[in-house]
């Protein structure tokens, strides 16, 4: 393995979401911006866009790594099994169970919970929905239905909704603006430019323990970047696969592989 080899402490072009890998571009810096301010201001709905890879999953995890005494968050991701409605999802999110139960008596346990381990105790509670509900009908009015629960006055439950930028555009169709409306902060991430592509390049190797941050030249780092685009997850593609089969596999080829083939969260 290239880890042993270049002497790394754990890989460092891991396609999955890792926060102590999280490199904070000025774009990414913004987008923690808005999630920080959204909790200290208590917004009841805030959205992430980003295209695929962009690195919305790990800038969740890290967010939920920092320290937050006065919040209690929930997690709804692609990763949750079996895939059932959102309601149910977001009371497995908070560590209920609502096996058996109505939705009316689900809505009940959601509001109790909120008022007698949440607000009494004087924490708020934060669900994270990261890209996960689709844009089904159902979907959305489970989502516009749970931004609408106060069970005390001008207290709400808190959500972070990561996205797509397709999802975000139809909510903004007239058949959802009521759900729209009730967005507070918003933020698009956008991908990486070529000196940010090469500082994340060299940021994930420090990471990792590389002792030369400079594994990849120049000229590889700007084929990186005219095959990536400057998004993270195939960025990462690229560099895991170099290093182990640079003499085999061309970069349009090993794109091409994974990008049809799926991958992990970003």
């Amino acid at each position: 393995m290239y880890n042993l080899f270049y002497k790394l402490r754990k890989s460092p072009f891991s396609l999955n979401p890792d926060p102590d890998f999280l490199y904070l571009s000025p774009k990414h810096k913004n987008a923690l911006a808005v999630l920080e301010r959204s909790l200290a201001n208590w917004v009841g709905l805030s959205a992430i866009t980003g295209e695929k890879g962009t690195g919305k999953s790990t800038l969740i995890r890290y967010l939920l790594k920092q320290s937050w005494p006065d919040v209690t968050f929930g997690l709804v991701s692609e990763s949750d099994t079996p895939p059932v409605g959102l309601l149910k999802r977001t009371l497995s999110a908070f560590g209920l169970n609502s096996f058996g139960k109505t939705t009316s008596e689900s809505y009940d346990l959601l509001s109790d919970f909120m008022v007698i381990d949440c607000f009494w105790k004087k924490r708020q509670p934060v669900l994270i929905i990261d890209e996960s509900i689709g844009m089904e009908s159902r979907a959305l009015e489970e989502l516009y239905m749970l931004s609408t629960i106060e069970p005390e006055k001008n207290r709400k439950l808190r959500i972070i909704l990561v996205m797509p930028p397709s999802l975000w555009e139809t909510l903004k169709r007239p058949t959802w603006s009521h759900l729209a409306r009730r967005v507070g902060n918003s933020y698009q991430l956008e991908t990486l430019n070529y000196q940010e592509t090469v500082a994340y390049v060299q940021h994930r190797l420090r990471v990792a323990g590389a002792q030369n941050e400079s594994l990849f030249d120049d000229p590889a780092c700007k084929a990186i970047f005219r095959y990536s685009g400057g998004n993270p997850r195939l960025i990462n593609v690229l560099c895991n696969a170099a290093p182990v089969s640079y003499t085999h596999l061309t970069l349009p080829t090993t794109i091409e592989v994974w990008w049809g083939g799926g991958g992990g969260g970003g």
